[in-house]
């Protein structure tokens, strides 16, 4: 009976290491899937900052070069305009006082030079009218 009772109590000591050892096991598989789960969120988040800096990159380079790509049109378009009038003005008081254009004339002469390439893409290149022409 003594040794039964040994071999019982070391049943039980093998049992309880097992569930110890397995309790050990499941809690170290639930930290592993927590781990994992919040690398994935934090990737998940990384990404979607990359995405979000990104799209805000696109979105200011897009900005950029528009302003740019406006800012060199209006002072081609200005240039221009002060260029037809020294040529056609003659007496340098009207010239002064007409260097100062006001926005509209500056974006009319914007869509007339627009009209006048598009007129002229369609045209022959006998047909096709100058700038000077148009203003």
């Amino acid at each position: 009976t003594a040794t039964q009772i040994l071999i019982v109590i070391q049943i039980r000591t093998v049992i309880r290491t097992r569930t110890a050892t397995q309790i050990l096991i499941v809690i170290q598989i639930r930290t592993v899937i927590r781990t994992r789960i919040a690398t994935q969120i934090q990737t998940v988040t990384q990404i979607r900052t990359a995405i979000q800096t990104r799209i805000v990159i696109q979105i200011l380079i897009v900005i950029r070069t528009q302003t740019v790509i406006q800012i060199l049109i209006v002072t081609q378009i200005r240039t221009a305009i002060q260029i037809l009038i020294v040529t056609r003005i003659r007496t340098a008081i009207q010239i002064q006082t007409l260097i100062n254009v006001p926005d509209f004339l500056i974006q009319l002469a914007i869509t007339a030079l627009v009209l006048l390439q598009l007129k002229n893409h369609c045209l022959a290149p006998e047909q096709r009218m100058s700038k000077f022409s148009i203003l």
